[in-house]
């Protein structure tokens, strides 16, 4: 056979995280964000595939996970006059400012007062003992802090403000991975190479964030088959998301250069091709002989 050229064949499949689509792998199956895929020889080992593309090529994705959720719920307190570290967690939920200070009053000590400088965005926490904000608490990006932080006394009570500001920001993006599919792709200080697409976020709670390839980006497909795959949807850390029993869609496009190459004729197709040379002589033959005849008479 002879080389002529590429042929791109593209096939697109659909996807969502219902149990229907695949099977959900979270602990918690209501948190749909982590599901396994069987679809026997999706990519299969074959000498006439020169390379394969991929890309996730549209998803649809509920903002259904919470803005206080089991990453950043916990503050962690140390009373020096006890001592004793006390943690309190926050049910999860979609927070604001004024609602953070309730739940927060409800769960710390009565005497602990929490208040917000409206100005600056920057928490006051007030007590009548003394008190650290460990560093361990997943709050301390939502409170405003970093590392191990002391009250101070000032006109007889302890007090501690908070350097940073307070951020109830849903989370900026997500990301979906897949450890089957490796790309070049790297968020901050993850050094995984299973990352398929970051997705900004521009939906508000509880909408839905929708995402196309426009720029067609498409990464190799390095493996030689597929046919089982997982999914995964998390945030920058690779925590996992808690979906909350809402569905994500999303699709996959893989693009397949096949190398194309001329058959060489069939044994029955170069006879054909030799029966109707040898039958188109005979009838010339015979045209010529009936000409012949005429032209004697």
């Amino acid at each position: 056979m002879t080389t002529v050229g590429l042929v791109k064949e593209t096939s697109i499949y659909l996807f969502s995280t219902s149990n229907l689509s695949g099977q959900i792998t979270n602990a918690d199956t209501e948190w749909k964000s982590q599901i396994l895929y069987n679809v026997p020889d999706m990519i299969v080992d074959d000498e006439d595939i020169e390379y394969i593309e991929y890309c996730v090529n549209n998803a649809q994705i509920p903002v259904s996970f919470y803005t206080i959720n089991d990453t950043n719920n916990r503050m962690s307190i140390y009373y020096p006059n006890t001592p004793t570290t006390v943690n309190y967690d926050l049910d999860y939920g979609n927070y604001n400012t004024t609602y953070y200070i309730q739940q927060m009053n409800l769960i710390t000590p009565v005497g602990m007062v929490i208040t917000l400088n409206t100005y600056n965005s920057k928490f006051t926490f007030t007590y009548t003992q003394p008190f650290t904000l460990l560093g361990t608490s997943s709050q301390h990006k939502v409170c405003g802090f970093l590392g191990n932080i002391s009250a101070v006394l000032s006109g007889g009570s302890y007090v501690l403000n908070c350097p940073r500001v307070c951020n109830f920001l849903s989370l900026p993006r997500v990301i979906i991975r897949c450890d089957e599919l490796s790309s070049n792709q790297v968020v901050g200080g993850d050094n995984g190479n299973n990352i398929l697409v970051c997705i900004p976020n521009n939906s508000r709670p509880n909408g839905m964030i929708t995402y196309d390839n426009t720029n067609n980006q498409m990464f190799l497909f390095s493996k030689p088959t597929l046919s089982r795959f997982v999914i995964s949807f998390t945030d920058d850390y690779g925590n996992l998301l808690n979906f909350n029993g809402v569905i994500s869609y999303f699709s996959l496009q893989f693009n397949i250069y096949r190398t194309f190459k001329e058959k060489v004729p069939s044994f029955k197709s170069i006879l054909s091709t030799v029966n109707l040379e040898t039958l188109k002589r005979v009838q010339e033959t015979k045209q010529n002989k009936k000409i012949i005849a005429n032209t004697q008479i």
